[in-house]
């Protein structure tokens, strides 16, 4: 078929009589299209009225362009959103994009003109945290085509950004400002981005402001009080699945338990009368935080494998706790049931500078300070235990870990030791079953020591042991234990085994051993008496150089 304007001859912008007229005068003619050859051809004849014929009544004048369909809107970054549609016209000249703060299009308008046959265009320059409204449509000569549907996005925060979290926030807020605030943690997990701080103005939240399951967020961001020891997170605090976030700063009155998680740190927080429990953890950091003032049974400090009381049928290690780091905590149990310091199923554990008190030891409901279950390539250094068991180290035996002996050989294995004190307890310092490739070297274990419970104890299967420099008042060994490093260590009474020749009995003199002081007195024995080697941790608790003769036991400095 011919154009719609090849038989409009008088070029009226119509195609009527008149045309005909000037086909029918043009009839043996020239061919041109002004004496009515409308095929072009070489001759004005009857092709040309069947043309004619065709378009009679039609109209040459170009329509406006058909409006674009489909129009989406994506958050790119801070400042930037981008557009795609459907390019659905033939005939336009260019596009305009609308864009606006408010869906009528009457805040904020601004109009960018870009070219034909677009099908995209990025939006920049936007302020973060702001949502923008953006319509499309096509232009040409004519007009304009209808507008495309609207759609909207929402820039994203800049990185590193402050927020707000209050009592009387909501979450439909930007959460930039106070006065702007959210109501939930979910919330700023879910927006906030990498390296953000997150403020909660003062007062005590509720579980239903702090309660998060699977925020699916990626970058650490910081939680911290508006103002220092303001804000007490009161409710029950569940969380699952939650990555890269830091709690620094506040009060606990109530259990926190948090599942499945990676980049989690607990820092500098004050806890009474409850604890911590982490189940699964891969990068986990507890430091710098006060547990005390405990009047019922709780751990303190708890990476668990399994929970039965909120995943039912789960068992032994379904969980693991893989480099987790728990450093200069201060734990007081008040003489209650529970462990200070509890890690089931872990590799790349860092137990390191805490400070352990009344951890109760009678009785079927016990507590240790620090409990190791099936862990492996770990340090425990620097610990001081007072009043109470100090560290024992075991395995699971049945699905629901409901018992704890007889032992699963190798699973426990190369675990370190070093510059721990135990004192003022009436049981076992360091007690090592099934635990291969371990070294406890400069250790001052001097609790009340018994035969039913040795301040070093290492039982069977426990083999290739570096044990030296140790200061130990009741020490048992297994028979089955067997040794790449011992000697040098001052025992005051042995079970099981007798001292090698390089290792000497009697009670050392402790600067003031009733008030935990167990520096050693330059008249002491142990003193300038340990081995060399690479296994000896150069520096001693207070972070002492030691000497080239370094002393037995945890420190370096004389009294």
């Amino acid at each position: 078929q011919a154009p719609v304007d090849s038989a409009d001859f008088d070029g009226d912008d119509d195609v009527d009589g008149a045309d005909f007229l000037t086909w029918q005068r043009g009839l043996g003619g020239p061919a041109t299209p002004a004496n009515g050859n409308a095929t072009n051809d070489g001759a004005v004849d009857g092709a040309d009225l069947a043309v004619w014929a065709i378009q009679f009544g039609g109209s040459t004048v170009e329509p406006a362009p058909d409006a674009p369909t489909s129009l989406a809107a994506a958050a790119i970054s801070s400042s930037q959103i981008d557009l795609t549609w459907n390019d659905v016209a033939t005939n336009e000249t260019g596009y305009e994009v609308d864009r606006a703060t408010n869906n009528t299009f009457t805040t904020g308008l601004f109009t960018t003109n870009i070219a034909a046959n677009s099908a995209s265009y990025s939006a920049t320059g936007l302020a973060a945290s702001t949502t923008y409204y953006f319509r499309v449509r096509a232009t040409n000569a004519v007009g304009d085509s209808a507008d495309s549907n609207t759609d909207s996005a929402t820039t994203t925060p800049i990185a590193g950004s402050t927020f707000y979290i209050s009592l009387t926030g909501s979450d439909a807020n930007n959460g930039t400002t106070a006065g702007a605030a959210w109501a939930t943690l979910d919330k700023a997990l879910r927006t906030a981005p990498a390296n953000s701080t997150v403020l909660l103005q003062s007062g005590t939240y509720s579980a239903t402001q702090t309660t998060l399951t699977d925020p699916g967020r990626t970058g650490l961001v910081t939680f911290k009080p508006a103002t220092a020891g303001g804000v007490t997170l009161g409710g029950l605090i569940d969380w699952k699945k939650v990555t890269d976030v830091r709690l620094e700063g506040f009060n606990f009155t109530n259990f926190m338990q948090v599942r499945e998680t990676e980049n989690f740190q607990f820092v500098n927080n004050d806890v009474t009368n409850a604890g911590i429990a982490v189940y699964g953890a891969d990068g986990a950091l507890v430091e710098g935080n006060n547990f005390h003032s405990y009047t019922a049974g709780y751990a303190a400090i708890l990476f668990r494998s399994y929970n039965i009381f909120l995943i039912s049928g789960s068992n032994p290690r379904d969980f693991r706790a893989d480099n987790v780091v728990i450093r200069n905590n201060t734990v007081d149990v008040s003489n209650q049931p529970g462990d200070a310091i509890h890690v089931e199923s872990g590799t790349n554990v860092l137990i390191e500078k805490n400070t352990i008190r009344n951890v109760q030891t009678t009785g079927a409901a016990h507590g240790d300070s620090i409990q190791l279950v099936e862990v492996d390539s770990s340090t425990i250094t620097g610990n001081i235990m007072s009043t109470g068991r100090g560290i024992i180290v075991h395995h699971f035996l049945t699905s629901t870990g409901a018992n704890i002996s007889p032992y699963i050989p190798g699973v426990n294995h190369d675990l370190t030791f070093t510059n721990n004190v135990h004192t003022s307890g009436n049981d076992f310092s360091l007690r090592l079953h099934e635990s291969p490739n371990s070294i406890i070297v400069n250790n001052t274990f001097w609790a009340t020591g018994t035969t039913a419970g040795h301040s070093l104890d290492i039982g069977r299967n426990s083999t290739n042991i570096v044990l030296a420099n140790n200061i130990v008042r009741v020490m048992r060994v297994d028979a089955t234990v067997t040794y790449a490093v011992r000697g040098n260590n001052l025992i005051g009474t042995i079970f099981g085994t007798t001292r090698v020749a390089t290792e000497i009995g009697g009670t050392p003199s402790f600067v003031n051993y009733a008030a935990g002081d167990l520096r050693l007195t330059t008249t002491s024995l142990g003193l300038n008496a340990g081995l060399t080697g690479s296994f000896v941790p150069a520096l001693d608790y207070e972070g002492l150089v030691r000497d080239t003769t370094p002393n037995m036991g945890a420190y370096e400095l004389n009294g």
